[in-house]
């Protein structure tokens, strides 16, 4: 008789224990776990060819290749992305601004605008004689395209390695070379005051994008 007694007991203090403590061994719901945090999305500057940008107000771009680009001036080196997009356009990723440019125009060699630009007594080779003499900023030099007034702001050669192909893009892609001495940058500012400007490529011949500031979130990345 003690001994049933002892054993209901013994079951009876093991059922409770497990009812007292089965409520707090159950999952939590749902609504009460913490959220996962959203994966972070990729920026630009990661870009690789068959990723495809997403620009606001526009459409879709392939990116065809991704250039990355390097210029040494006095020992300090400066480095910046171009993001070659289907379509003739192109994503210019500097250190501290973005660009969104369209192909404008081939200037091909021997052209009255190839010598306007950089023949002898051209506006480039012109603007890097006034920065020798360091009068760049107090004689600007300016020069007319399709009746607007450009002024030279910058110049300078690069050495790139592209990712993906760039020749499709036209016969000055195509042509740039290892040797930094043979591929030539340079932009051009409009004289009124507006945001837009010009960004010019030189190997052969020239290829010029009209380009406009991209603000942050303006262009979305989407990795294939």
């Amino acid at each position: 008789m003690e001994l049933w007694l002892v054993s209901g007991l013994v079951v009876l203090v093991v059922l409770g224990l497990l009812f007292w403590r089965g409520p707090f061994r159950r999952p939590r719901p749902e609504s009460e776990r913490p959220a996962e945090p959203p994966p972070a999305q990729p920026t630009l500057s990661e870009a690789k060819p068959g990723d495809v940008v997403f620009v606001a107000g526009g459409r879709d771009h392939l990116v065809e290749a991704v250039l990355d680009c390097q210029e040494e001036v006095g020992g300090r080196l400066t480095r910046w992305q171009w993001l070659v997009l289907s379509e003739g356009w192109l994503i210019e990723l500097l250190p501290y601004h973005r660009y969104l440019g369209q192909q404008w125009q081939v200037v091909y060699q021997g052209t009255p605008l190839f010598d306007a630009l950089v023949g002898p007594g051209g506006a480039l080779r012109r603007f890097e004689a006034h920065v020798r003499e360091g009068i760049a900023a107090q004689e600007p030099v300016t020069l007319t395209i399709e009746g607007t007034s450009w002024r030279v702001s910058s110049t300078g050669s690069f050495q790139a390695s592209a990712r993906g192909e760039v020749w499709p893009q036209g016969p000055v892609w195509a042509a740039l070379s290892p040797d930094p001495a043979d591929n030539v940058y340079f932009t051009l500012s409009r004289t009124e005051g507006a945001e837009e400007r010009v960004l010019g490529l030189w190997t052969d011949h020239i290829l010029l994008y009209r380009e406009r500031p991209l603000a942050e979130g303006d262009a979305t990345l989407y990795p294939r």
